[in-house]
């Protein structure tokens, strides 16, 4: 293993220099990519073997139970999915294009919020796909098995994709907006905490006196010393 190690540093430094690369083997883009495919297969499953014609009607019926509302549920989400992450996918290429860090911590705010709200709808639609078909009648909708299992697979697997983003952009606002604003403060309240002592240091320091005879009296109160508290440092959210 010791030889492939210049090939492997060889690799990973032509990966990190060409910016397409980096972006689609970043874990954000790769599990945006995973939740994307997962919401395409639910809603694929649905539309292809999600309905079939009963022998009693003519029309058709859903497989979940016979009840629409599950097969228009898990399409619905499926759409609704694949276009944020679509979406989100295109903010985070034209991320680096803004110069504002305003608008980079809004989307990265809008980013969470729309993960959260769809991790609880995928978890519901999980848990409706699969009530419904265990309701469902086996011999009634025997061929839409396949497609109904599928759908209620990928369900889960769109809510653990889900989570993780979650986990990723909770992990990158922290660490590009908490963290620093953090250490913004911190060092601006060092800065203004040496700027104070040294005025005060200037201001106090005198030429020495002559000696003279007189008696030096003490009854002069020494001189206090007052430290102002630092301003806070302005959120640049809410400018």
């Amino acid at each position: 293993m010791q030889h492939l190690r210049p090939l492997f540093t060889s690799v990973q430094r032509r990966v990190r220099d060409n910016p397409v690369l980096a972006f689609l083997l970043r874990p954000l883009t790769i599990w945006r990519v995973l939740t994307l495919i997962c919401s395409i297969i639910v809603c694929a499953s649905l539309l292809s073997g999600g309905y079939q014609n009963l022998p009693t009607s003519s029309f058709l019926n859903c497989t979940l139970n016979d009840n629409n509302t599950a097969c228009e549920y898990g399409i619905s989400i499926g759409i609704f999915g694949s276009i944020v992450c679509l979406v989100f996918v295109a903010l985070d290429i034209s991320k680096p294009l803004l110069k504002m860090d305003l608008s980079k911590k809004a989307i990265s705010i809008t980013d969470i919020f729309f993960s959260v709200v769809f991790t609880l709808l995928w978890l519901f639609g999980f848990c409706f796909l699969t009530h419904e078909w265990s309701m469902s009648l086996p011999y009634v909708f025997a061929f839409g098995k396949e497609h109904a299992e599928t759908a209620i697979a990928f369900s889960f697997f769109s809510t653990l994709c889900w989570v993780i983003l979650i986990y990723l952009q909770v992990s990158h606002f922290r660490k590009h907006y908490l963290d620093a604003y953090s250490m913004s403060v911190a060092s601006r309240r060092r800065t203004n905490f040496a700027d104070t002592g040294r005025v005060y240091v200037e201001d106090t320091a005198e030429a020495p006196s002559p000696p003279s005879t007189k008696i030096m009296s003490f009854d002069m109160p020494p001189p206090s010393i007052s430290f102002d508290m630092p301003s806070p440092v302005k959120d640049p959210f809410d400018e």
